[in-house]
Parts: structure tokens; C-alpha cells; sequence
């Protein structure tokens, strides 16, 4: 539960940095949540936004990989298409279960794609197939690590 934790606040963290500097905002981080995830605050308008964080891994083998849960170097061939389906699954899952959440500011949905073997371009080339559907989010976001400036602060907006 610790790791878990751990690994959505670094991905906050990742994503409010990366956020601000592209918006000119100033989120800041508030306080962990449950439903949503974090709660975080605009400094400049003073409201309150819930976060809610989830993590693309092509499939278990490679999540254990990244982890360090696993002794493998390779895992199988990973197929671009399969992981926008995981990707689909996601944001049909979790905007199933934000609606059942009693919050009633704003909220964002960050799906850190954890693949380092896909990056940006492999989700604009198949932005077409990526199916976000009717939700109470007001903005998804995914969260890439970009081999260019060696940081998790490539963002690709999906509403």
C-alpha cells in the first residue's frame, strides 16, 4: 500500500510540476485523499481540485520489471494497440468509479504511462483509438517520461 502511494505521489508530483510550468498555474499539493487521490490547491484562484492518479504498465511482467520485482531484462513483444486497449479499460474504470465519489470540485484524471518503451508519439499516432468516455472529469491528462530532457514532464492532454 506504502509503494502504491509512493508511486502516485510521484506521479502528482511529476504532473504538477510539468502542469504549472505549461499553464502558468500554481497548483500545489494539499493533502492525500481517498477518493479522489490528492487534493491540491490553486494558489492563484484558491479552489480546490481532487486528483486522481492511475499508471498504463504494458502487463504485469513489465510492471514487475519496472518495479524491481522481477530478475527479467526482457519481457514479451509489446504490441502499440494492446496497450491502448489497458489504456481504454483505465479510463472506462475510473470514470465509472469517480462518479460514485462525493466531491464536488473540480477533478483531473493523470494516467502516468509507466512504459518506457512507449512514449508520446506512440499515443498520437493512435489518438484515434483511444476511447475516453462520458465522465464527470474535468480534464485527463497522461503523463510521459521524455528521453529528451531525461524527466516525467511530457503531458498529452485527452480532455
Amino acid at each position: 500500500m506504502e509503494e502504491r502511494l509512493n508511486l502516485e505521489r510521484a506521479t502528482l508530483d511529476y504532473f504538477l510540476d510539468a502542469y504549472n510550468q505549461r499553464k502558468g498555474t500554481h497548483l500545489k499539493f494539499k493533502g492525500h485523499s481517498d477518493k479522489p487521490d490528492f487534493i491540491v490547491e490553486d494558489l492563484g484562484s484558491s479552489k480546490i481540485v481532487g486528483i486522481e492518479v492511475a499508471h498504463l504498465f504494458y502487463n504485469k511482467d513489465e510492471a514487475k520489471m519496472l518495479l524491481g520485482r522481477s530478475s527479467k531484462l526482457i519481457t514479451e513483444l509489446m504490441n502499440s494497440s494492446e496497450l491502448i486497449k489497458k489504456l481504454n479499460k483505465i479510463l472506462e474504470n475510473k470514470t465509472a468509479a469517480a462518479r460514485k465519489y462525493k466531491f464536488s470540485d473540480r477533478m483531473f484524471l493523470i494516467v502516468r504511462v509507466a512504459s518506457r518503451i512507449f512514449d508520446r508519439s506512440t499515443f498520437d499516432m493512435f489518438n484515434k483509438n483511444m476511447v475516453v468516455p462520458p465522465n464527470i472529469f474535468d480534464e485527463i491528462w497522461l503523463v510521459f517520461y521524455d528521453s529528451s530532457t531525461l524527466a516525467w514532464d511530457d503531458l498529452k492532454q485527452l480532455k
